[in-house]
């Protein structure tokens, strides 16, 4: 930031993306000892993007710290340690043109969810929304339902609240997902501790017929080997991601479920925790590719995927790491 600051030349660059991350890779930053100092030089430096800025990333303390002509033009936003969220109203009342919307929410959502519940309506324009939280209680479950009923643009939904909540939990969010008519992209993380056969079930049948691309973590301590993530893919779906938390055995490899993909002809990408498989058909069959390479995975694009919304389901998902 001392460099930036001392760099006129940069202030004067029209740049639309703007960026701020911490040297750690943890999604946890101890950000406000260090943000403190570079604040103003931070604030002057979206300042010097007047009229051109878009796109921004940052933590929510930061985010707040942005002149109110930055949020107005904004069209993307990532909060990625987003700790206070007191002031997320303010995005409510200036960010109007917001589509794509981007939240790790480290600490009890109960702000989040009461503006959600005050005001579901708000950012109609939302195409994208990522939303990772801590446990949401029922009715922080229900306000979230209502704000996702009003989006009828949201093409890519993406929430977990980690391992608190299964399908029935979930069924005013469900419910409001069933209803999205535009609907394409579709992450979950869903808990099946208790009576896991019954709610895999109800998993299949609450996924939307609109949806091409899905991404499922399930928690699980039981679960009937005849419960196979495999079942969840059906004819449509171009790209699938799975993992499982378990604590009764590893998870099966890929190439194990090749087999089972034949059926499916529309499939082309099978992801399973940080492992990415292309498709291959040829008359002989079905057959998955070698995983991608560490480096590719690691450091995966828009283009690697040959879609832009595939990368954005998989953005952040188990990031370098095999279990």
């Amino acid at each position: 930031m001392d460099s930036l600051n001392e760099l006129q030349a940069v202030k004067r660059l029209p740049a639309t993306n703007v960026a701020l991350y911490s040297t750690r890779r943890e999604p946890i930053w101890d950000f406000d000892v260090t943000y403190d100092n570079y604040h103003c030089d931070f604030a002057s430096l979206l300042e010097a993007r007047k009229g051109s800025l878009t796109r921004l990333t940052a933590p929510g303390q930061a985010v707040w710290d942005c002149p109110i002509h930055a949020l107005q033009g904004l069209t993307h936003l990532t909060i990625t340690d987003a700790r206070r969220l007191s002031n997320i109203t303010l995005l409510f009342h200036h960010c109007e043109r917001l589509e794509y919307l981007h939240i790790v929410l480290n600490d009890d959502p109960p702000d989040l969810f009461a503006a959600l519940a005050a005001d579901p309506a708000a950012l109609p324009r939302l195409t994208h929304f990522k939303l990772y939280t801590p446990p949401a209680n029922p009715a922080g479950l229900d306000a979230l339902a209502g704000f996702l009923r009003t989006k009828k643009r949201l093409r890519c939904l993406d929430y977990s609240d980690g391992e608190a909540s299964d399908i029935e939990d979930m069924a005013p969010v469900i419910s409001a997902i069933q209803s999205l008519p535009t609907l394409e992209v579709l992450g979950l993380h869903i808990a099946l501790h208790v009576n896991g056969p019954a709610q895999f079930d109800a998993l299949k049948s609450a996924i939307p017929a609109s949806v091409t691309a899905l991404s499922v973590v399930l928690d699980y301590s039981d679960l009937d080997e005849s419960c196979s993530w495999i079942e969840v893919v059906r004819e449509g779906f171009l790209a699938v991601s799975y993992a499982e938390n378990t604590h009764i055995g590893a998870s099966s490899s890929g190439q194990a479920y090749q087999c089972s993909l034949s059926p499916t002809r529309s499939l082309k990408l099978v992801g399973q925790r940080s492992r990415f498989y292309e498709v291959q058909r040829a008359e002989d069959g079905v057959t998955l590719s070698q995983p991608w390479s560490l480096t590719k995975t690691e450091f995966r694009t828009a283009a690697d995927f040959g879609c832009e919304d595939w990368e954005w389901l998989m953005r952040d998902l188990f990031p370098g790491r095999d279990y």
